[in-house]
């Protein structure tokens, strides 16, 4: 896939993932609370998700492991020669070394800090037992196809391989399609014929290209607000009051009161009354929640005001054998206004008028307050 096609398979939802090869991470010094590493912590809230092959996480695992150690043994000698040359006294020596790598040993210390920035990122992982189709691992390798380079040290790309197909089971399953960031050349070639996975080899590049699928989707977005606005929907609000009208049991409304009686107390009607959307300055506030092949799905919030009736079934205890005896039954009608999410799809935006294919409301649970309630005798 080329540079021009990934970006449009971005912008146009198709590619909604992304996963970091093990070199990119060694190229940027596994500083992972820090630099490009740690702006993949935002790509979750930019509805891109980040999953990595579980071969990749052993392999960053390992050389976090390596790291810690060569880090711990550099400050161990350097404390050591600050005792002989510095004068430092050894119990200082000692608390130093504590107080900067505890009681941890390399692998734990390295393992605990990946967990970390997986969480931070809210991550997904691709086990190889879930995705691993062996039998295309090996017909790669006897045809000496990518990533196999035809190379003495082949069983060496063995790990690329592995990553690479699971990622690309995974992409199936999930119904997308993966941006894999890699500067392996075998991986580069691999994902150019793969169908799912697309190969670009900077990180920056690659958030650049998320920012702008954002900035993209918000320039979407305030289109259809513009429009909405400009009355390009003449019957927007009125089949937005038939949405909720027709799915009002969406939203899950809870009698309460107050009796001289034991009660239960349930729903008897629920109808619409007149519904606004929220707005600035006259235009729809609207967010957008996902973008998928031309696609829009975009989030919003409408006032409604709703005539309610409780049905209250009343009983009392009976003094002799004290089992609770009814005594009645009694309504009362409320007038409450409320607030909703609701979601609006659009599609079509390349023919210049995008259309609204769906309302859907976002179930919802308030309570309503009917007051005193009583029997009506």
């Amino acid at each position: 896939m080329q540079p021009d096609d990934i970006r449009a398979n971005i912008l146009d939802g198709t590619i909604r993932a992304i996963s970091v090869d093990t070199c990119i991470f060694d190229a940027a010094n596994l500083r992972l609370e820090h630099g490009q590493l740690k702006q993949l912590e935002s790509l979750a809230a930019s509805g891109f998700r980040l999953v990595f092959s579980e071969m990749t996480l052993k392999e960053i695992r390992g050389h976090l492991a390596k790291k810690t150690e060569e880090a711990r043994s550099s400050l161990q000698k350097g404390l050591a020669d600050s005792v002989n040359h510095w004068a430092l006294p050894e119990e200082k020596r000692k608390q130093l070394l504590r107080d900067v790598v505890g009681d941890a040993d390399f692998n734990a210390a390295s393992k605990a800090r990946l967990s970390a920035f997986l969480e931070r990122c809210k991550a997904e992982i691709a086990g190889a037992q879930e995705h691993l189709e062996v039998d295309k691992l090996i017909a790669l390798y006897f045809d000496q196809k990518a990533p196999f380079e035809s190379t003495k040290d082949k069983k060496s790309e063995f790990p690329d391989a592995i990553t690479l197909l699971s990622l690309g089971s995974w992409a199936t399953k999930q119904k997308t399609s993966v941006l894999f960031v890699t500067r392996d050349k075998g991986c580069i070639s691999y994902c150019e014929t793969a169908e799912r996975l697309a190969a670009i080899d900077d990180l920056g590049a690659a958030l650049t290209l998320v920012q702008e699928r954002n900035e993209h989707t918000r320039k979407l977005t305030d289109t259809v607000a513009q429009r909405i606005q400009e009355g390009a929907y003449p019957d927007f609000l009125e089949q937005l009051t038939s949405t909720i009208a027709n799915n009002v049991h969406d939203l899950n409304i809870i009698p309460e009161a107050s009796s001289s009686f034991y009660f239960d107390a349930e729903m008897e009607d629920e109808h619409v009354v007149d519904a606004e959307f929220e707005s600035k300055d006259g235009r729809p506030v609207l967010n957008p929640v996902g973008y998928v092949n031309d696609v829009l799905t975009v989030q919003g919030i409408v006032t409604v005001n709703l005539g309610l009736v409780g049905a209250f079934s009343f009983s009392m205890r009976d003094g002799i054998d004290r089992d609770m005896v009814r005594i009645g039954h009694g309504r009362a009608e409320r007038e409450v206004t409320v607030s909703i999410e609701v979601l609006y799809t659009f599609e079509d935006f390349e023919d210049g008028e995008p259309e609204l294919v769906e309302i859907e409301i976002v179930p919802t649970r308030f309570e309503v307050d009917f007051g005193e309630v009583n029997p009506d005798y």
